[in-house]
């Protein structure tokens, strides 16, 4: 038998590759098996470790493979090369080819699918998505059915034959710029291209056996149901079930992408979908939490998937087959304004910014770019909010200009992406809508937010009002804040004037360091101490609940003339209500990431920056060697600090020493041997925590705490003495501690939500999975009905394993750490950013 299965799949759908595969032997132990890969072969995978050959997507000699990883996303890759998969086994031998997708599941022999290809009576099978109409009006619809294809590509099968091969020649040439997802053109992905396949292969087998393909969109035909010891749909033999949607971890919802069917109205299918999720998570339990690597571009930060789409734009007829090329002729573009705007008076419509408008339809209701008013608008949404949440963030400049400066709503400017806060803002004209909203027809729902987008960032002529400044005062910026503190708000001030020094920017710290129970002995910074704010501006370095008892202090005359802002941490996903007022006297906030700035601007109307933090190692850091610690020289050290001070449930000491225990069940000896340092910061204040923290370490001799007090230079001096630093975190505000490690060029493993996300990935560190869970009662302030992270000790213990079995792993990844926060977090970088801002504010000029 010359036949053979395959299934094409990234690293990150691995279990459900392997289960398909596996399911089809089961039936068909004489037909060969393949896995096509369209990802790289990193992050430690070993595709020799699989039970089938597997076969790289870069390898298939696809023309301009760096032009396609950035053209498609994952869905479109995989789809794209499946024409030159069908190639590459025909090219083998192969005579009669099945292709699955790698959601699909076998639970019978295809009888009706390989007689005829073997008889010669089919050269093609195809599987129609619907043969009956759909008949109620729920989603998808047989209109829907339309729109994506005729028949369902995630299955496929071919006899080599001369028709067979020009069409798949004809399909793979298309697919290489027509793989795209998108229904307004008439396309998606390989699928649509497949309604002429009947065309094109005389020979082609319709199968309307009801036992084929049987997924979500064909249920209401195909009703699931066990008959001792077979399956079937219909009555007749099920063979191939397609999970399409399907969360094994969810298995009552049935799919996600319809609205028809739950395990009470397909319980069939749904019996069935538990025991194929039960083997996915089986198989899942023996990966790590691979990740796509063709997510991440060549510098590191996440592909957004409007930056494909303006990729295809500028290169429609293919582009570098550098993947880096790529991705720099797709941001020069994107940064192009628009050439519908160009020459218009007001700002600069970029090319990023119209298709972030064109493809949201709340914004083209509320803004009409022939207007300039609506233009202006449109380019404060996107500094302010709008390209972040788009991914593009670094194609978002501060504004340089007056127009972008923020409009005036019930409580001054409004920084209103985040979905709650524009609903609170718009059903303020919309009171009786707000209990039902996400009930409300998508029209009214996309009124609602087109009114909130108006209210929040203008046009139409809106207006904008200005605090007026004091001349009299010095430009540049005075900084409140913990100058000597020896606590992460304290590190954030002396960044701050690090970076306003690199810029030639004239600045100032007020100490307020009484405020705090902190040690205050860091003293790097004294020569920038004054008694009062003396400049155009001030930049309060305090968080929320303090900043009222500070700006007392400060009185009338410190805070009058001035452009005050804000500039706090908070570390949970919902800012607590009793601290909105303490921004009411501020004219603008900023966020030092997203995860802050999502959080803050949900809650208070005003207008929140994200503003990055600089990060810096102290001045002899290096000079530190681990004889100064008391740490062996030939042991692998893997290193936590955290301050008692910023709540230990919080940081989650606990749980770097379980994984540490999961990855090394017993202590070892050695060159090499693993070592886990946990550092403590205030641990004279927390006595019970530390009893807690001891009693967790317990005997193990490889595990060692130190608790004195260290000065700054130390601190980094531990760290660069480390190999990997380890934060398990259940929230970070920014995550200072693992973005120094990172500084370092050290290896780092983190809880991959909050802050910290925001620059780590799976390029530059080891990123851990999270579930999300409540907030225990005590466990942090304000955090009753709020959720944070815990993560996933298994997959923490693998990275500690690979890391220690891969020390070149270690300095790939610690390399492109540091080069990472280098191009991003630098003081010179970051300072850049706050000139840029604090110029358009009129603060700097003389």
């Amino acid at each position: 038998m010359t036949a053979v299965a395959f299934t094409i799949c990234a690293k990150n759908y691995l279990s459900r590759a392997r289960v398909c595969l596996e399911s089809f032997r089961e039936q068909h132990p004489d037909v060969s098996l393949y896995l096509f890969l369209s990802d790289e072969d990193d992050q430690g995978y070993r595709p020799e470790d699989e039970a089938f050959p597997v076969v790289l997507a870069r390898d298939l000699n696809l023309p301009s493979w760096g032009d396609m990883v950035l053209r498609y996303d994952v869905t479109e890759l995989s789809t794209a090369i499946k024409p030159a998969c069908f190639a590459r086994l025909f090219s083998e031998g192969y005579d009669h080819i099945v292709y699955l997708d790698p959601d699909t599941y076998v639970v019978g022999v295809m009888s009706e699918v390989l007689e005829p290809l073997m008889r010669g009576q089919a050269d093609a099978v195809v599987t129609p998505h619907i043969t009956q109409p759909i008949e109620d009006d729920l989603t998808p619809s047989d209109g829907d059915m339309l729109r994506v294809g005729v028949f369902n590509l995630g299955f496929l099968a071919l006899r080599r034959s001369q028709e067979v091969q020009r069409f798949v020649g004809w399909w793979d040439d298309k697919l290489r710029f027509g793989a795209v997802s998108d229904l307004a053109a008439g396309l998606f992905t390989d699928q649509k291209w497949c309604d002429l396949l009947p065309c094109f292969i005389g020979r082609t087998l319709v199968l309307r056996h009801p036992g084929y393909n049987v997924a979500y969109w064909n249920l209401m035909h195909r009703p699931v149901a066990r008959d001792g010891s077979r399956w079937t749909a219909a009555g007749e033999n099920l063979v191939l079930a397609h999970f399409s949607g399907y969360d094994p971890t969810k298995p009552k919802l049935i799919s996600k992408h319809q609205q028809r069917f739950t395990a009470a109205n397909a319980p069939g299918f749904a019996t069935l979908g538990e025991a194929y999720g039960a083997k996915v998570l089986v198989q899942a339990a023996t990966l790590p939490p691979y990740h796509y690597s063709y997510d991440v571009g060549p510098d590191g930060r996440p592909l957004a998937q409007l930056l494909r789409e303006l990729y295809r734009r500028a290169a429609p007829n293919g582009g570098p087959t550098d993947a880096r090329a790529a991705l720099v002729l797709a941001e020069s573009f994107a940064r192009q304004p628009e050439p519908a705007f160009r020459g218009l008076p007001g700002p600069v419509v970029t090319r990023v910014m119209y298709a972030a408008w064109r493809r949201d339809n709340a914004l083209t209701q509320a803004w009409n770019l022939e207007i300039e008013a609506d233009r202006t608008a449109l380019a404060r949404w996107f500094q302010d909010s709008g390209a972040a949440a788009e991914n593009v963030a670094h194609l978002a400049a501060p504004p340089e200009d007056e127009a972008l400066q923020p409009s005036t709503g019930r409580r001054g400017g409004v920084s209103l992406l985040n979905g709650k806060a524009l609903l609170r803002t718009a059903l303020e004209r919309y009171q009786v809508l707000a209990p039902i909203y996400r009930l409300l027809p998508v029209g009214l729902r996309q009124n609602i937010r087109a009114t909130a987008m108006r209210m929040a960032f203008g046009g139409r002529g809106s207006t904008q009002l200005r605090r007026r400044l004091d001349t009299r005062l010095r430009p540049g910026a005075s900084l409140i804040g913990y100058a000597r503190g020896e606590l992460g708000m304290g590190e954030h001030v002396r960044m701050t004037a690090a970076a306003l020094i690199s810029q030639e920017i004239d600045c100032s710290i007020v100490d307020i360091g009484r405020h705090v129970l902190a040690r205050s002995q860091d003293r790097r910074f004294d020569a920038l101490i004054v008694p009062e704010p003396r400049h155009r501006a001030s930049i309060y370095h305090v968080n929320a609940d303090q900043l009222p008892e500070v700006r007392r202090e400060i009185g009338a005359a410190g805070f009058d003339g001035r452009l005050n802002i804000a500039y706090p941490a908070w570390e949970l996903s919902e800012f607590p209500d009793p601290w909105i007022d303490a921004f009411d006297a501020f004219d603008e906030i900023w966020a030092p990431s997203r995860f802050i700035q999502s959080a803050i601007s949900a809650k208070v109307a005003k207008r929140v920056l994200y503003m990055p933090l600089a990060v810096s190692l102290a001045e002899g850091y290096s000079a530190w060697t681990r004889a100064d610690f008391g740490l062996p020289d030939d042991e692998m050290i893997f290193l936590f600090y955290f301050d008692l001070a910023s709540y230990a449930a919080r940081k989650n000491p606990q749980a770097a020493l379980e994984a540490f225990r999961r990855a090394f069940p017993e202590p070892e000896s050695g060159p090499g041997a693993p070592r886990l340092v946990i550092k403590t910061l205030s641990s004279e204040r927390y006595p019970n925590e530390m009893a807690a923290l001891r009693a967790a370490i317990g005997d193990r001799a490889d595990v060692t705490l130190i608790t004195e007090t260290l000065e700054a230079s130390a601190i980094h001096g531990l760290v660069n003495c480390c190999d990997v630093f380890v934060s398990l975190h259940r929230s970070e505000g920014f995550g200072r501690a693992p973005a120094e490690a990172m500084a370092a060029g050290k290896g780092v493993i983190a809880t991959a939500y909050s802050g910290n996300a925001e620059y780590m990935n799976p390029a530059n560190s080891e990123p851990i999975p999270y579930t999300l869970v409540p907030v225990q009662e005590g466990a942090y302030l304000f955090g009753e009905g709020q959720v944070w992270a815990e993560p996933d000790l298994d997959a923490a213990a693998a990275a500690m394993r690979a890391f220690r079995a891969n020390p070149d792993l270690v300095s790939a990844k610690g390399e492109a750490a540091r080069r990472y926060m280098a191009e991003h977090h630098s003081p010179h970088v970051i300072g850049a950013l706050y000139k840029r801002r604090l110029s358009a504010l009129g603060v700097l000029s003389s």
